[in-house]
């Protein structure tokens, strides 16, 4: 092999930058014997030969040298043209490679663009369905809205009139349960008053709540105050509490309130000022009164006026009230009657109608 392949080798390869590796840099040295020397600009080469052959005798080993040279520059040629090789084929798989990773680069952003456009189509596509179905939501809601309306103006324009006709007909049972539920409907139309209809409709159901209260109050006095002539029954007084119950709370006060003085206007004549029974010393006599005036109340009209009125209690608290005034008054109008006797025997007496008061009503409105 020659240096003429050598060269046809190289200028047919790439032009690259060719790194030894260290084992080529030690067989060049060692057949060069350095090659720092040779770099050196004070190189002299027939000094570097008069020193390798120094006598002529050396100069017989010429030939042998120059094979030798020659065969290591043979093995040095071959290894810098495998170096080459293997460079050129490494360069073109780095080439391949990457044009290989841009070909996926590519790809994958051509898929990223299309996933891209097909996730920007479905979003559109969702808000087109979700703007439907919000759509279809609203009316629904109205149309539900509009349904219930309609069946509660139904409810309101034949409940007031059956309302009036039961009214008429003292069904107070029967009144109960529709004047609550027309309640509701009316408390549902709240916001709908402007409208003139609805708000005539109100009007009619608060004139009949109004009548109802006038005509419970005309029964309950035509019922307590004519004695047997009346026609009302207790029964019919025992439903009409329940009506009471629903209408306004100051109904229910006022008819309590006149009936609480009916029942102790007995209590305020038989204890008038005037009487001599109205003196502290027959103070038990007051308490004994009102003992059998509750049992008499409880028996024959217990039943009439629901538990949850506690009347008893409040005619009891009623009395109470009414006997501290008029013994006050009395008291202090007959001032020099009162011995500390007599006071104390009032005590002692007001103080046992208490402890008979607290077992009776305790846990009530006396607490």
């Amino acid at each position: 092999m020659d240096s003429n392949d050598i060269l046809d080798d190289k200028d047919n390869g790439p032009e690259v930058q060719i790194n030894f590796p260290s084992s080529v840099m030690s067989r060049i040295e060692e057949m060069m014997g350095g090659t720092e020397q040779f770099d050196s600009a004070e190189f002299d080469a027939v000094a570097y030969i008069n020193r390798v052959f120094p006598t002529e005798q050396s100069l017989s080993g010429v030939e042998s040298a120059a094979s030798r040279c020659e065969f290591h520059l043979a093995g040095v040629e071959h290894d810098i043209r495998r170096l080459v090789r293997a460079q050129a084929e490494q360069r073109e798989a780095g080439q391949n490679a990457l044009l290989e990773a841009q070909r996926c680069i590519a790809e994958l952003a051509l898929q990223v663009a299309d996933i891209n456009k097909k996730a920007e189509r479905s979003e559109s596509m969702v808000r087109e369905i979700t703007s439907e179905i919000k759509q279809l939501d609203c009316a629904k809601s109205n149309l539900t809205a509009a349904i219930t309306a309609l069946n509660h103006l139904h409810m309101l324009v034949g409940g007031v009139d059956k309302l009036r006709t039961m009214t008429r007909n003292r069904q107070y049972k029967e009144i109960v349960l529709p004047m609550q539920a027309i309640m509701e409907v009316l408390h549902h139309f709240e916001c709908y008053r402007e409208i003139r209809e609805l708000s005539s409709l109100r009007d009619q159901v608060h004139a009949i709540r109004t009548d109802l209260a006038s005509q419970i109050r005309a029964d309950f006095k035509d019922a307590f105050t004519t004695g047997s002539k009346s026609t009302i029954s207790h029964r019919t007084l025992s439903e009409a509490c329940g009506v009471v119950d629903i209408l306004e709370p100051k109904v229910k006060q006022e008819l309590l309130k006149w009936f609480i003085n009916v029942q102790l206007q007995e209590y305020q004549h038989l204890f008038s000022p005037e009487q001599e029974c109205a003196w502290i010393s027959f103070v038990e006599r007051r308490y004994a009164w009102l003992k059998r005036h509750l049992l008499a109340f409880e028996e024959s009209l217990g039943n009439v006026f629901p538990h949850t009125w506690k009347l008893s209690e409040a005619i009891t608290q009623q009395f109470c009230k009414m006997t501290k005034t008029e013994l006050s008054n009395i008291m202090a109008s007959r001032r020099n009657e009162v011995d500390v006797k007599l006071l104390l025997y009032a005590i002692q007496k007001t103080y046992n109608f208490e402890l008979l008061l607290h077992k009776r009503f305790i846990g009530k409105i006396f607490n």
